[in-house]
């Protein structure tokens, strides 16, 4: 890493890891949130479905037997539905903490970049530096000479 020049190049290099790694990570939130969207929308669904059931049920009523048979059969197709929501839950969470582990891992991954970069910055900071020093050395030398060789 003694050149000016191959600094600026892992520089540029990793500016790019770190765009791709910053779209990475926010194409994973979104699709976070688009399954927050779905497990809220399935809860609502539930939370309908519950009500619908409670608004079937038998109190203080006579019923003939035709009457009991269809709403007990409502009632059987409406907790039928719930288990099948409650079932169609199971993919959505396991993919949500699929996506959280690899949200982790990519942030992880994009706060070592970014040390990285901070690292190489500082490094062409103090190359850059030693670079003006010399400059400004070697032109007070040729200033002394030329200075020198008129006296």
């Amino acid at each position: 890493m003694n050149s000016l020049a191959e600094i600026d190049r892992l520089l540029g290099v990793g500016n790019w890891r770190l765009r791709r790694h910053e779209v990475t990570l926010l194409r994973l939130r979104q699709r976070r949130a688009q399954l927050l969207c779905e497990w809220s929308a399935l809860d609502q669904q539930e939370q309908s479905l519950r009500a619908l059931l409670d608004s079937h049920r038998v109190m203080n009523r006579v019923l003939d037997h035709w009457q009991l048979l269809e709403t007990l059969r409502r009632q059987a197709v409406i907790r039928r539905q719930i288990q099948i929501l409650l079932l169609e839950r199971h993919p959505l969470r396991e993919q949500q903490v699929q996506l959280e582990q690899e949200a982790g891992q990519r942030q992880q991954e994009l706060e070592s970049l970014q040390r990285r970069q901070s690292r190489y910055a500082a490094v062409r900071q103090r190359l850059s530096r030693q670079l003006r020093l010399e400059r400004l050395r070697r032109d007070e030398c040729e200033i002394d000479e030329l200075i020198g060789g008129k006296r």
